[in-house]
């Protein structure tokens, strides 16, 4: 079979149609692209803690201070204690700041912000922490707004 001049494609015809080879070609390497093994879906299950918390709440100037601690349960007596000692020390100094006795084998540091100060219990695994917050004590119904946190923070 011989080719004659007319059988060649021409310079215009060739031009023409790359448009679509190239559609063609894109449509091959999207297409080829999505073929990829669908990625390992892991299913496993934790132990869930229980977590109790039990917050307390005062205001001064205004300001008003939340003391809530919390842990893993069974350490009830404990946290308790230990917020009892924590509220009863409890002082207010000039400037509206708290102060007040960290219980024996407990360790404080400043926020993390919102929150004034952290207690760490670490003797208890896991630890027990009690935090300090202060939030802007608003100007009407102080008792509901105080009640209102300390039902958001039992859950």
């Amino acid at each position: 079979m011989s080719l004659s001049p007319r059988s060649l494609p021409t310079r215009l015809h060739i031009q023409a149609c790359l448009p679509g080879w190239i559609a063609l070609a894109g449509m091959a390497v999207i297409l080829t692209a999505g073929c990829s093994p669908e990625p390992d879906i892991r299913e496993y299950t934790v132990k869930r803690i229980e977590n109790a918390s039990s917050p307390a709440t005062t205001a001064a100037g205004p300001a008003a201070w939340f003391f809530k601690i919390s842990g893993p349960s069974g350490n009830e007596q404990l946290k308790m204690s230990n917020l009892t000692e924590v509220l009863l020390s409890l002082e207010f100094a000039a400037d509206g700041t708290p102060r007040y006795d960290v219980p024996e084998g407990w360790t404080r540091r400043s926020g993390p912000p919102p929150r004034y100060e952290t207690l760490t219990n670490a003797e208890v695994d896991p630890p027990i922490e009690m935090s300090v917050t202060s939030l802007p004590l608003p100007q009407s119904d102080a008792e509901t707004y105080l009640l209102e946190n300390i039902n958001r923070w039992r859950g």
